[in-house]
């Protein structure tokens, strides 16, 4: 029976990794300094808030890794997983101590997480291309995580009352 439960995670958290990376390639937003995309911390975001700490950094892991590979940006591959399992992670952790945390718990414990995205990629981007370009991208970054956090909040409310009326 153990096992059964198990494999049942695995494939759940399978399912939403990839629902993630979906979001994360359909939804792209166009800047003059880059391309982000919210919809990939948004999902993050939701999972740590519905499902703690190990589903979101599963999740955020496997999700930015994915997104990188199939969008054909290699270089940052292994830096996002490290980042939005991080992301996802803190989320999480932060979170774990409530029992249900109130709207302004989740909302700093989500500004937690963009902080660990965007100091993330600020020291990758530097490790990659210099500290210019990545001063440059911080912003879009913030923007991305904003985005996240609001449309993360959105969703996570809408799917708890729809839990609550089945």
């Amino acid at each position: 029976m153990k096992d059964n439960i198990k494999t049942r995670h695995l494939v759940e958290l399978a399912v939403l990794s990839s629902f993630v990376v979906v979001l994360g390639m359909v939804v792209k937003i166009q800047t003059p300094v880059g391309i982000f995309t919210p919809m990939c911390d948004a999902g993050i975001f939701v999972i740590a808030l519905l499902f703690g700490a190990s589903s979101s950094l599963t999740v955020g892991a496997l999700s930015g890794f994915l997104i990188d590979f199939l969008s054909g940006a290699y270089e940052w591959m292994f830096f996002s997983l490290v980042i939005h399992g991080l992301q996802g992670l803190i989320v999480g952790l932060s979170l774990k101590k409530k029992q249900t945390p109130k709207t302004i718990y989740r909302f700093f414990a989500l500004v937690l997480g963009g902080m660990v995205m965007v100091t993330g990629y600020a020291l990758s981007g530097s490790f990659l291309y210099g500290w210019t370009l990545s001063i440059v991208k911080v912003p879009g970054n913030i923007i991305q995580t904003g985005l996240g956090i609001v449309i993360a909040m959105i969703v996570e409310s809408i799917v708890k009352k729809v839990i609550r009326k089945l």
